[in-house]
């Protein structure tokens, strides 16, 4: 995310916030697609779905590090779609330099790829390239390295700040009463509809786990004050397009009713 900013940011404030704005736009762009490679109807709804989101609007012009990973999310998912699953796992191990998520979608990737029939016939042979998930971290550390010359920077710069109840916690049920923020109130049936449908028929189990893993972390982190929590429903923004396309899924459902 650094590394990225660092080439607007030369330019100014103004500047990186508008980079801010294309990322997005891109984004919106790859989830219009990757609902057309889902084959899903109303294809074009998904990106007005994606902006109604509220935290989503709310970060689209802001230079905070849940649009980006949203961005990768995104296109390492269309690659996984698409069969392109190798690459979309090279693309997918970047996520973890943007955000903490990062390394939970990675080991969430890992799963789908241990059961996806396309990496190999044979189940043992899907492990070694499940590996690829790791190249991110690698480049992560290997830039560490190389800038401070300290094998184990990552470790001795972990965010000091994120100790136990830094921020509080809260209820159990204060984060996912935070869901409206998330997905939008008016979009938050839509949403429900879809995600208990997807479950139930068991397709796109790509977009149904990748937003209950976030999701449930961030609970179960805000109500016991681990690693940093604050209960911030833009923390969800990671993987904003797979909500949209869930609240799009129970959209056509009623639609057609």
């Amino acid at each position: 995310f650094t590394f990225i900013y660092a080439f607007p940011a030369l330019l100014g404030y103004q500047a990186a916030r508008l980079f801010t704005v294309a990322i997005c736009l891109a984004t919106a762009w790859q989830t219009w697609k990757l609902a057309q490679d889902l084959k899903m109807d109303r294809t074009w709804m998904a990106i007005p779905i994606l902006f109604l989101q509220p935290s989503f609007f709310v970060l689209f012009a802001d230079l905070l590090t849940e649009t980006l990973f949203a961005l990768v999310f995104v296109i390492a998912l269309r690659l996984h779609t698409r069969g392109r699953v190798k690459l979309g796992m090279i693309v997918a191990s970047l996520l973890v330099m943007a955000r903490p998520e990062g390394f939970f979608i990675g080991v969430l990737w890992g799963v789908w790829i241990l059961f996806d029939k396309r990496v190999s016939t044979v189940f043992w042979r899907r492990i070694p390239w499940s590996l690829l998930l790791a190249v991110g971290s690698f480049i992560w550390w290997l830039a560490a390295y190389i800038i401070t010359k300290d094998p184990l920077y990552i470790k001795h710069n972990w965010p000091s700040d994120w100790h136990e109840g830094v921020y509080g916690s809260a209820h159990f049920w204060s984060y996912p009463a935070r869901l409206p923020e998330m997905v939008g109130a008016l979009l938050l049936v839509p949403f429900l509809v879809g995600l208990v449908l997807l479950l139930k028929r068991r397709e796109h189990l790509t977009l149904t786990t990748s937003f209950l893993l976030p999701f449930l972390l961030h609970t179960v982190f805000w109500t016991f004050g681990q690693v940093g929590e604050a209960g911030y429903p833009r923390y969800m923004v990671s993987v904003a397009p797979a909500m949209a396309l869930i609240a799009l899924t129970g959209w056509n459902v009623m639609a057609e009713r």
